[in-house]
C-alpha cells in the first residue's frame, strides 16, 4: 500500500480516553462532507470550501430542516427524506389510501393471529415484526396487487382474501 500524502496516520480507531469519559472523539464541524448539525443558516453557508463536498447533508437546528449540498458546492438544496406512513385495516380484501401524491413503494404486513416466538433459526428478519415479547405479530404479505390512480390521488391495496394488516406505503 502506498503512503497517502498530507496524512496523519492512525493505527486504530479514535476513542475517549477510558469508557466513563463524557467528551466527545469527533467534532463533524471540522471534517469534510457527512452528515452534521448547525445552528442556522448563515452557519450552513459559512462552511469553508475545503470542508464542502457534493452531496453532503446538513441540518439546520433552527427550522430542523436537511439541506443537501448541490455539486456546484455552492447551492444547499432542501434535502427530500424517506418518510413512511401506515396504514392499519381490518377484516378486508381491498385498502383505498387516499391524498397520495406520488406512485408509492407498499409493503403489507398480514396480522397473525397466532403470534410465533422469534428467533434467527426459523424466521427471516426482513420478513417480521416484533411485538415487544419478541413474537412474530405480523408478516409481510408478497400476494397483493397495488393500483395507484394518478387522477384520484389514490392507491389501492387488493388481498386475494380478507385479512388484517398494515399497509407501509413512502410520502
Amino acid at each position: 500500500m502506498a503512503a497517502i500524502p498530507g496524512a496523519v496516520p492512525v493505527g486504530g480507531f479514535i476513542g475517549p480516553t477510558d469508557d466513563t469519559d463524557v467528551y466527545p472523539t469527533i467534532d463533524p464541524l471540522y471534517g469534510v462532507d457527512g452528515l452534521r448539525s448547525v445552528p442556522d443558516h448563515a452557519t450552513r453557508d459559512a462552511i469553508p470550501p475545503l470542508r464542502r463536498r457534493a452531496g453532503m447533508v446538513v441540518v439546520t437546528q433552527n427550522d430542523l430542516q436537511g439541506w443537501q449540498l448541490a455539486g456546484d458546492l455552492v447551492t444547499w438544496v432542501p434535502f427530500a427524506q424517506s418518510r413512511t406512513k401506515r396504514v392499519t385495516f381490518t377484516s378486508t380484501r381491498e385498502i383505498v389510501i387516499s391524498g397520495v401524491d406520488q406512485p408509492p413503494l407498499a409493503e403489507v404486513y398480514i396480522t397473525r393471529l397466532d403470534p410465533l416466538p422469534f428467533t434467527f433459526d426459523t424466521q427471516p428478519f426482513d420478513v417480521a415484526q416484533f411485538d415487544w415479547l419478541d413474537r412474530v405479530t405480523f408478516l409481510r404479505n408478497a400476494n397483493f396487487t397495488s393500483i395507484f390512480d394518478e387522477v384520484l390521488k389514490t392507491l389501492t391495496i387488493r388481498l386475494p382474501g380478507s385479512g388484517s394488516g398494515i399497509v407501509v406505503y413512502n410520502v
